[in-house]
């Protein structure tokens, strides 16, 4: 990924060692983020390995990435004056009496301020997922598995493909009720429901309901674009690109099928 400056960030593989590492150029310059066999910090017996989940570089050359450590897993921002970490397995959340135990290899995601938005699976007493903010050096926890989702009958049960943008609203792909999945919206009024699985697809007939997602994007106005699969008991299954505009209304873009533009 690149910013507006031109500083590009890249995973690489390399020989003599052999390995993998993750990888910045700036003003022409190429530094080391982090790499394989790399010790995590001075004094630590703690070893990077060859697996990184990066975020896009943001305006201030910064990026969150995911990491394997050994067995454990941690997230770290990659700043000019070095590397912060912000999760590690086995160290507490934000939760009380609840410490990480994995990021399922999701990458988080970072605005221009360097605030970032990740997943995480914790244990304690109430073990579960949940979806956390990162800001000014403190992590809090946005929602959790077992959370009501706000006007149904269902809980979330997990948290994917979070993405933030500098207003620091987070969309997110939720897991609810079972197998259900939706898109959702977090602001600073709450989490909102974008799209949800089984409801209908706007624009369509009343038979067309959303039947899965993938990761959705974000600008600074909160308007949110992504891909959905839909399904129809007569037409079977259909995939397009919608758009949700500020104000909360959702429109279908395209969809397979459509004519080309002239």
């Amino acid at each position: 990924s690149t910013n507006t400056k031109g500083t590009t960030a890249f995973i690489g593989t390399y020989s003599d060692p052999d390995g993998r590492g993750l990888f910045i150029v700036e003003n022409g310059k190429a530094r080391i983020v982090a790499r394989s066999g790399q010790r995590i910090a001075p004094g630590e017996n703690y070893s990077f390995s060859e697996h990184y989940f990066p975020s896009s570089i943001n305006e201030r050359d910064e990026l969150a990435f995911l990491v394997r450590i050994g067995d454990k897993n941690a997230l770290y921002i990659a700043r000019p004056a070095g590397l912060e970490m912000i999760a590690f397995t086995g160290k507490p959340t934000p939760i009380k009496d609840a410490n990480y135990l994995g990021f399922g290899n999701r990458a988080p995601s970072i605005n221009d301020k360097g605030e970032v938005a990740f997943s995480a699976f914790f244990d304690g007493p109430d073990a579960g997922r949940g979806l956390f903010f990162r800001a000014n050096g403190e992590t809090r926890l946005i929602a959790r598995s077992g959370q009501n989702l706000e006007g149904t009958n269902y809980n979330f049960t997990d948290f994917n493909a979070p993405i933030i943008n500098n207003r620091g609203d987070i969309a997110f792909i939720g897991n609810f009720g079972g197998r259900s999945r939706g898109i959702f919206l977090k602001t600073s009024r709450g989490i909102e429901k974008v799209a949800l699985v089984d409801e209908p697809v706007p624009g369509l007939s009343k038979d067309e309901v959303f039947n899965n997602f993938t990761q959705p994007a974000i600008n600074d106005k909160g308007e949110i674009v992504f891909y959905a699969q839909w399904k129809n008991l007569k037409a079977g299954i259909n995939v397009g690109i919608f758009h949700r505009d500020e104000k909360g209304n959702l429109k279908l873009l395209v969809k397979r099928g459509d004519k080309l533009p002239k």
